[in-house]
């Protein structure tokens, strides 16, 4: 964003899908298109009165375009999980922690 305002669409960024970040208060604050023209936003707090399984995930990130500055590396989540009665363990979260050099 610069300026207020998202940048143009192009062959290479496509379209704004969603946005994360985490605050002071360690709460994930995330925003997502809703599929009807508007947008979902939601916090996450971990350990705010729910126990979660929790493990690391990471992805591999590269950059498509050879004009431009090379990725900074894979993307490295903390996700969450928890159990529902009636569909087993599900993920209620996910937090993007940084980005990791070799993956």
């Amino acid at each position: 964003m610069q300026d207020g305002k998202l940048p143009e669409r192009d062959e290479y960024r496509g379209l704004l899908l969603s946005g994360e970040l985490v605050n002071l208060d360690d709460e994930s604050l995330h925003i997502r298109q809703n599929g009807r023209g508007g947008w979902v936003a939601t916090r996450f707090t971990p350990g705010k009165g729910e126990e979660y399984l929790v493990d690391e995930h990471r992805l591999v990130a590269f950059e498509s375009d050879p004009d431009r500055r090379a990725s900074p590396g894979g993307l490295h989540y903390r996700r969450y999980w928890r159990l529902d009665p009636y569909h087993g363990i599900r993920q209620a979260a996910a937090r993007f922690i940084g980005f990791e050099e070799g993956c």
